[in-house]
């Protein structure tokens, strides 16, 4: 009985013990110093904001490229200048007979420069390969995306000698540009090039040049070619056809009298004593000239030099144009 007294003595004991250290042990947590958890909220940044270009349908594009064709076609200089904004304007370059010109405006009005037809069927393709003597792979309007591409700068400036502040002046033109289309001429002379703004809101013309096709002084799809291989060729073509004529100069050009006549000699012809033949010369895939020299036979102060013609491989002598004379053309007279 007294051995129990003593055991449930010592128990309640240590569960006294117990309590009072788990007491304790809180008390210190309580009282020991809070880690401090810095917050740190991160400012909120915005988003960088992308302006996707609006995309301009298929469908949308060539409705418009039609309406363009049909007025570009009509060679009227009201029609074109509805395509044209009055604010921005646009860039013409073109030529004045051999001469780069580069002409800023705000409407067309030298019709005469562009008066000719282009194809009216639109493609997304690529342009296709000129093949030579007017003739091209595929006929057509091209057209393909063009952004921050176009470049008042790639137009010669050489003889109009425009300054810099001329074209800073005319920059949205370029920053505006986001398309472009080639198209040939109907006649497979020209290359033309067409620069457009095109949005939503406005569709406008921005830029209108052309260049001429590589062999365009020499090709004449209805005429047959000649053979042209070697020099022997060449004499043979000349022995069997003496004279030719230009109608359009009143010249002539006659082997069996040895002279002709040009826009420095239409009162005393060009007199030689032989003509001499040049190499081959590739114009196109088509087309193939020789340079004829005709060695002056009559020497005096007012020509002592001998004469440079070009012979293309459709039989047809050539005397390009040179300052204020005109192009030559020398065919087999009729």
């Amino acid at each position: 009985m007294e051995s129990k007294n003593k055991i449930l003595k010592l128990t309640i004991i240590i569960g006294f013990a117990l309590a009072v250290i788990v007491l304790l042990f809180f008390l210190i947590k309580s009282d020991s110093p809070k880690k401090t958890i810095s917050s740190t909220t991160q400012p909120n940044t915005p988003k960088e904001i992308t302006i996707t270009p609006e995309e301009i349908s298929e469908t949308e594009l060539n409705i418009f490229f039609q309406d363009f064709i049909k007025a570009f076609n009509s060679n009227k200089e009201k029609e074109i200048n509805k395509f044209i904004d009055k604010k921005d304007g646009l860039v013409e370059f073109l030529y004045d007979g051999p001469y780069p010109i580069i002409i800023f405006t705000t409407k067309m009005d030298y019709i005469e420069w562009f008066e000719s037809k282009i194809h009216t069927n639109i493609s997304s393709e690529k342009f296709p390969t000129y093949l030579g003597d007017t003739q091209f792979e595929k006929t057509g309007f091209f057209y393909e995306k063009y952004v921050n591409k176009f470049k008042l700068s790639d137009f010669d400036n050489g003889y109009v000698n425009l300054s810099d502040s001329v074209f800073k002046s005319h920059h949205a033109l370029e920053d505006k540009c986001n398309y472009r289309a080639l198209a040939m001429d109907v006649e497979g002379k020209r290359i033309y090039n067409f620069y457009f703004a095109i949005t939503k809101e406005k569709k406008k013309l921005v830029g209108l040049s052309y260049d001429y096709t590589d062999d365009v002084a020499y090709s004449d799809p209805k005429t047959a070619f000649i053979p042209f291989d070697s020099k022997k060729d060449i004499e043979n073509y000349i022995t069997e056809h003496q004279k030719f004529c230009d109608s359009q100069n009143e010249s002539y050009l006659d082997f069996s009298k040895k002279e002709f006549t040009y826009w420095d000699f239409k009162d005393k012809p060009f007199v030689f004593k032989n003509y001499e033949i040049g190499d081959i010369e590739i114009q196109s895939k088509k087309l193939k000239t020789r340079k004829i020299i005709f060695h002056n036979a009559v020497a005096n102060e007012e020509y002592d030099n001998d004469f440079t013609m070009t012979l293309s491989n459709k039989g047809t002598f050539i005397v390009l144009p040179m300052g204020a004379r005109p192009y030559y053309e020398y065919i087999i007279c009729k």
